[in-house]
């Protein structure tokens, strides 16, 4: 079992040159990466779709979750001795889902995205998720979040029920000034490290530019990626460090109460 050293968690942030719809040369990339780097992070963030790209074609990409590529992140998680977060177009009792996944030794759990792009048709392919999940990794609380998820901080703020959020994109290059401001953002009213892991390369006649990027509770840029290429960064997250500037800051404690219907 992974063992949080010092208060630290090593977060490998993957930034990605999806090639389109094809699941092995993807997974045999993202593989040799891990193989080169498994000594050098304690979980892998993955971006949105990583295995296939943003396509709405679901009957050719979903798989269940007993595919392939669901198979394949247990195999690395184990073997590396690693925990994997990514989402994965998942059919399922008929219905489609953009579903992140998290595996940390064979053991898995998932988030179904809540927030569909409807100016891209995801809505018309995909079902909503209805719950909001933390993943636990040894402690350290981590929410999942998928790319359009990120524009909406009712569904995001921090109740004190995580430490980490994750947000897994495919964010193209026309808004991504707009990605790097939600980032921030998000990090700083939450109170949380705040990591975007986006793709590069292109898509369906799309092209991205990554800014996959770390950003701590007080708003500091920690790592930014401008690799246009599949590229690898490194954050460390000391739990520790944060919740003592959550003690002595306590904005939270003075949040308006809400309900989300």
């Amino acid at each position: 079992m992974n063992v949080i050293k010092d208060n630290t968690v090593r977060f490998g942030i993957l930034q990605l040159d999806i090639k389109w719809e094809n699941v092995d040369e993807n997974l045999l990339t993202i593989g040799k990466v891990i193989s080169s780097h498994k000594d050098e992070f304690d979980v892998l963030l993955l971006p949105e779709m990583f295995a296939t790209g943003f396509s709405m074609d679901v009957s050719k990409i979903a798989q269940t979750m007993d595919g392939v590529i669901l198979q394949w992140m247990k195999e690395q998680s184990v073997l590396n001795k690693i925990a994997i977060i990514g989402s994965v177009a998942i059919v399922e009792d008929g219905k489609f889902y953009n579903r992140a996944v998290y595996i940390n030794n064979g053991q898995v759990n998932y988030y179904d995205k809540r927030h569909l792009f409807s100016m891209g048709g995801e809505d018309k392919s995909f079902s909503a998720g209805a719950e909001r999940v933390v993943f636990d990794y040894n402690g350290v609380k981590i929410l999942p979040v998928v790319c359009y998820d990120i524009r909406f901080p009712v569904w995001l703020r921090n109740t004190g029920d995580y430490d980490v959020m994750v947000c897994m994109a495919n964010w193209p290059i026309p808004r991504i000034k707009v990605w790097d401001t939600l980032l921030q953002a998000r990090a700083i009213e939450n109170q949380c490290l705040c990591i975007g892991v986006n793709r590069v390369g292109e898509g369906d006649n799309l092209k991205y530019n990554g800014n996959s990027a770390a950003i701590d509770a007080k708003g500091k840029v920690l790592v930014l990626s401008k690799e246009q290429k599949t590229n690898l960064e490194i954050v460390d997250f000391d739990l520790a460090a944060q919740n003592n500037f959550r003690e002595k800051f306590p904005v939270l404690n003075d949040a308006d109460c809400f309900s989300i219907e």
